[in-house]
């Protein structure tokens, strides 16, 4: 169903890389809602001082990480006269004052409430988080985004697990809260997987370690020896590593671009990524649209799209013998290639951006609709 106000005020951050923006998830949504409705864009920027600080956290985790609440009061997107005072969707991804009379929604795929309550208190994921937060600013930040919660329409979430913690967790009412999941950003035209040959494994990821790198590579050295001798793994991400020990048939293929990494979905049989901090793992649901089975850990919205035993597995703990097992057993298993090829079309329907932005539309429709009766 269509947003029959016909109207979206989409509120962002682009920065310097409009394409990048958020790992193109500014973009892939903002190019999907455009064909369904009419989209009015508010690009909003940070103040040069919040950039410098990030620019020196990501490469010398120096500064103090994270928007203050000064920050985001300079986005203030409403002070130009962008949006009406009243009866206007205004669809954003943060936390802002909303002009009374307005319907406010927010699409996110992790909460300020979740990382200080979790991953703040866990000393392995605060270490994965990579992220040198300042307690004041996670303060400020989780009494705005409680304030926005309270006062907006609705909160679109990409994983189920973030709807289940605000309600069970956050005590945020259950009909606000809408799951739409994400899309994938590759094209599906590329699709070809003759050159697969049930011994190439893949794995993604440049933050090597929050996504169990190490122990992808101990689980693959047990399969090349216990189990297979010519079997392959392919690291997207990092260029080199440097490794205990030498192990024939590991490939560092660095860093590849979007339009690229078909590449390696076409040439490889399997997906291996069990990362420990994944709030939603587009390269998932890409990999299963390429029709290959997954191996993931079971937390954040892994068990989404991922049934264990039937389109890969789910592993819950740091086993590499019991990893080195599930390798062999995706590589091969005659039942899960059947299943996964199987549900390709269902994912690449559900999963696509244009399916994520309908979702998104119907509610912003249905909501406004209701209001006016």
């Amino acid at each position: 169903m269509k947003n029959q106000k016909n109207t979206i005020y989409y509120v962002c951050q682009w920065g310097h890389n409009r394409a990048r923006a958020w790992s193109g998830t500014y973009l892939a949504l903002f190019n999907a809602l455009k064909k369904q409705t009419n989209l009015i864009e508010v690009g909003v920027k940070q103040k040069l001082s919040t950039r410098i600080k990030q620019i020196l956290n990501r490469h010398t985790r120096f500064a103090k990480y994270g928007f203050s609440y000064e920050d985001i009061k300079s986005f203030d997107p409403w002070s130009h006269n962008i949006i009406p005072k009243e009866d206007a969707d205004v669809l954003s991804f943060f936390e802002m004052d909303i002009p009374p009379k307005n319907r406010g929604y927010i699409y996110q795929d992790m909460c300020i409430d979740y990382i200080e309550k979790v991953i703040l208190k866990d000393k392995f994921l605060k270490n994965c988080f990579r992220r040198n937060v300042s307690r004041e600013i996670i303060e400020i930040r989780k009494r705005k985004q409680k304030e926005y919660y309270a006062n907006c329409s609705g909160i679109f979430v990409m994983g189920k697990w973030l709807k289940k913690y605000m309600i069970e967790e956050m005590g945020i009412n259950k009909d606000k809260i809408y799951y739409v999941g994400a899309g994938y950003d590759i094209d599906l035209k590329k699709y070809n997987p003759s050159k697969r040959q049930s011994n190439k494994l893949l794995f993604v990821g440049v933050d090597f370690e929050r996504k169990a790198g190490p122990l992808v590579i101990e689980a693959f050295k047990i399969l090349k020896k216990k189990y297979q001798n010519n079997a392959e793994l392919y690291i997207v991400g990092p260029k080199k590593l440097k490794l205990k020990e030498d192990c024939e048939g590991i490939h560092f293929v660095g860093n590849v671009p979007g339009d690229k990494i078909t590449e390696y979905y076409n040439r490889c049989d399997v997906l291996c990524m069990p990362s420990y901090l994944e709030p939603f793992g587009k390269v998932f649901v890409e990999a299963l649209a390429y029709g290959m089975p997954v191996i993931a850990r079971n937390t954040f919205a892994a068990p989404d799209f991922i049934s264990n035993g039937e389109n890969g597995f789910l592993i819950t703990k740091d086993d590499k013998e019991n990893l080195a097992e599930k390798m062999y057993e995706a590589l091969h298993s005659e039942n899960i290639k059947d299943y996964v090829k199987k549900d390709m079309s269902r994912i690449r329907e559900y999963y696509s951006w244009e399916a994520v932005a309908g979702r998104i539309n119907e509610v912003i429709g249905i909501n406004a609709n209701n209001q006016q009766k």
